[in-house]
């Protein structure tokens, strides 16, 4: 919601939580991020899977992935800042979904697609090491 009598977006409140809790809770983030990355590779696959969602399961497959990633990725981002968590959502999400559709579609990995892959990794590997948690 914006604010204003400030004239930005209210921050985050920071929960007090003692130093254990809060590893918990930033493992956890990390956790829900790779269950997230997770289904959106699977909303992919199966969104190219379902033909338009002209064939029944795997339109559902992909509704599911949908739905998954989603769920996950609004877990994570109660821990993980936005700047962060999806960047690495999308990066990785799109690393896999180009791994799993070169080995259950056929589709070729250039040469290109590799230097476009590590540079997505040396983003996601940037972002974690800088982000803190």
């Amino acid at each position: 919601m914006w604010s204003r009598a400030v004239g930005r977006w209210p921050t985050r409140p920071q929960p007090e939580h003692q130093p254990s809790e809060r590893n918990t809770f930033t493992t956890m983030a990390w956790i829900y991020l790779a269950l997230a990355v997770v289904f959106e590779i699977i909303f992919a696959l199966g969104a190219s899977a379902s033909q338009g969602f002209t064939k029944l399961k795997e339109s559902l497959i992909t509704v599911v992935g949908v739905v998954g990633g989603i769920y996950f990725i609004s877990l994570a981002l109660k821990t993980l800042d936005v700047g962060v968590g999806y960047p690495i959502w999308t990066g990785v999400g799109a690393v896999g979904t180009v791994l799993f559709g070169s080995l259950i579609f056929k589709e070729k990995i250039t040469p290109a697609k590799v230097v476009c892959f590590l540079a997505i990794i040396g983003g996601v590997v940037g972002l974690k090491s800088l982000s803190g948690v």
